[in-house]
């Protein structure tokens, strides 16, 4: 965990690179740096190999953060596209995402892209994607409909300024790189090959890949204000997407390393 000694994310009160709201159990995890704070006991050996604290029995708010994270992926589903903002899956071999020049207002330098089920399957399925047209000092917001969704075609190209949000999504499937953000709160994550360059939040996760922040940064892009729905609890857009690289909301099942 955290061996680029990334800054730690803050939930409520507590902050470290390693926060768990439940037990921790199974092979031993070697955290690079920062403190592990644990909602409840570890049978695990936890190697702090920069040094931090160990903490357990802490309070950790699980239930207030799922529902923060889960009311933001669906206010952000509810943004309308953006002018020029597209993708391309004519050629599998050559798809392609396009910013356009982002938004206006609450919106400005920031692009939303809205794809139905049968666009997001298409465009996440088999091939590659050759092309990124993203303009500069934009952050790009994927929101992909569908309960079920499966990355399968390889996503080599990186950007720390892109986030996918499975809105809906109650089950996704890593199959292929990854080099972007993904929110989804809902859904239950395997993954079966492949890695992620970039931030990963979900409800639940068996883990085989790698995921790693790119260049030392989980995610770089600026995040619309949340007006709708209220948060149940308040956090900074910076917290949502912790720059750890990965917040799981429940148990994980397997971990390799992050």
């Amino acid at each position: 965990m955290n061996p680029k000694n990334l800054a730690s994310g803050t939930v409520g009160s507590v902050s470290g690179s390693l926060i768990v709201g439940g037990n921790v159990s199974g092979n031993p995890i070697n955290v690079g740096a920062g403190n592990v704070v644990i909602g409840g006991t570890t049978s695990a050996i936890i190697n702090r190999n920069g040094g931090g604290s160990l903490t357990t029995g802490a309070t950790i708010d699980v239930a207030g953060v799922s529902s923060t994270l889960n009311a933001f992926s669906v206010y952000l589903s509810g943004l309308a596209t953006t002018s020029g903002a597209s993708i391309s899956t004519a050629d599998q071999n050559n798809k392609a995402l396009t910013s356009g020049a982002g938004g206006t207002g609450a919106l400005a330098n920031i692009a939303i892209l809205n794809l139905t089920a049968a666009q997001s399957t298409a465009f996440l399925g088999s091939g590659n994607l050759s092309s990124l047209n993203l303009t500069s000092g934009v952050t790009t917001i994927v929101n992909l409909a569908g309960t079920s969704a499966a990355i399968t075609g390889n996503f080599n190209l990186n950007n720390t300024s892109v986030l996918f949000n499975f809105y809906e999504a109650t089950t996704l499937t890593i199959g292929a790189a990854f080099g972007f953000g993904i929110l989804a709160p809902k859904a239950a994550i395997t993954t079966t090959g492949g890695g992620v360059n970039g931030v990963v939040v979900d409800n639940s996760i068996t883990q085989s890949i790698e995921f790693r922040p790119l260049n030392g940064t989980a995610f770089s892009g600026t995040l619309p204000v949340q007006t709708s729905p209220v948060s149940a609890v308040p956090l900074p857009a910076s917290a949502l997407l912790l720059g750890a690289g990965m917040l799981g909301l429940a148990a994980f099942c397997r971990r390799k390393s992050v």
